[in-house]
């Protein structure tokens, strides 16, 4: 899903509130806004009705799914919270991603139809059916360019509904970022799976990972790190903005930071 209106309206309200609050532990503040942040850039709103909750309640027929994948997948699945990761091999293929200090990542958000509990369950079983298909296609493309490519979907109906992410991929040669990207979408399209524009939102980036940072960062943990150190930084100015101004100014921001390079983030978030 997008970063709906909703979600800007509700965040840009708590981050003036917390501005306003007056509070003596600064920094305790500050780590709030940045997760108020973060929200807004990885969670969505979604309106509860009699088909969402027909829906939630049939998370055991996905994971029938799941099961049948994992054991038909020779152990190169791993699930670890909340998230279905596929990997190269039963090695430790993440592990070695890290000693790159970055790992580049493609994110698309699958556009679940609404209507019958019945057909949405069965469209999200066609695109988790799906993705061993996936995997070798990724797999053969790592092996043919001596690289590392893991991806991973949410573990639960929930989270597919309310993560914009609905599936990541994760890679260590930045030179493969259109290949892969052409990959994903020809293998959607072949499944027919629609994925959706996702405004205010990035559809690549990176991790940064054992880096001259103090913990490893994911791409939307960077950009509400800087985001927050600014409003923190032009704290007085902020404070007298009005909530649409903000959120404007959210908006635009979002897409400028996202495209801030390796180099950026660690200077900005280092000084």
């Amino acid at each position: 899903m997008p970063i709906s209106e909703y979600k800007f309206n509700q965040i840009s309200e708590e981050i003036l509130k917390e501005l306003n609050s007056h509070t003596i532990d600064k920094n305790k503040s500050k780590n709030r806004i940045k997760n108020y942040l973060y929200n807004l850039l990885t969670k969505t709103k979604i309106d509860v009705d009699l088909f969402l909750l027909e829906l939630l309640q049939k998370q055991q027929e996905l994971n029938k799914t799941i099961n049948i994948i994992n054991s038909e997948d020779k152990g190169r699945i791993k699930i670890t919270n909340k998230w279905l990761r596929f990997e190269l091999s039963k090695e430790k293929q993440f592990e070695l991603l890290k000693k790159t200090n970055i790992a580049y990542k493609r994110y698309y958000t699958i556009e679940i139809p609404k209507g019958s509990s019945e057909t949405a369950l069965k469209y999200i079983k066609k695109f988790y059916s799906s993705l061993p298909e996936l995997h070798e296609k990724l797999n053969k493309l790592a092996k043919d360019n001596d690289s590392l490519i893991n991806f991973k979907v949410p573990l639960e109906i929930q989270t597919l509904l309310t993560h914009i992410d609905s599936l990541i991929i994760h890679f260590s040669k930045k030179h493969l970022d259109n290949t892969i990207h052409k990959t994903v979408i020809n293998h959607l399209e072949k499944h027919k799976i629609v994925h959706k524009k996702r405004f205010h939102r990035t559809e690549k980036g990176f991790d940064l990972i054992g880096n001259s940072l103090k913990n490893d960062r994911s791409h939307s943990m960077l950009i509400a790190d800087v985001l927050g150190d600014i409003i923190f930084e032009h704290e007085t100015k902020f404070n007298e903005t009005t909530k649409q101004e903000l959120i404007e100014w959210l908006k635009i921001s979002i897409r400028k930071v996202n495209n801030y390079s390796q180099e950026t983030f660690i200077k900005l978030l280092n000084k």
